[in-house]
């Protein structure tokens, strides 16, 4: 599911043509990869912390919470892209990041 969610990501937040040497930019390869890779450590880290607190590992944390991480993470990646590119392209990338953290930083954070 986590490939099938790279190519996903990679897909839909890109454009493939034309094939010249920006391909790799406009597809968003290295952001799909990140994604992927942000949502994979954040449930081996917090795997880590619960089995040293000693809590019991169910079914449930290791089938489902990741698949529900994963969806998480990925609209994650698609609301900060989407309200980035939204920006004005004047003001500078600071402060394009800025407002995009400002508008959809508290959903993210409560998701």
């Amino acid at each position: 599911s986590y490939i099938v969610m790279f190519c996903y990501v990679t897909v839909a937040l890109g454009s493939v043509y034309p094939f010249d040497r920006y391909m790799l930019v406009r597809t968003k390869l290295l952001l799909a990869v990140s994604a992927i890779f942000v949502v994979l450590f954040s449930l081996v880290i917090s795997l880590g912390i619960v089995s040293a607190l000693g809590v019991a590992v169910t079914p449930i944390i290791g089938e489902v919470i990741p698949f529900l991480v994963l969806a998480i993470g990925v609209d994650n990646v698609f609301l900060l892209s989407n309200t980035f590119q939204k920006q004005p392209k004047s003001l500078s990338h600071e402060k394009r990041l800025v407002n995009t953290l400002r508008e959809v930083g508290t959903s993210i954070t409560l998701a």
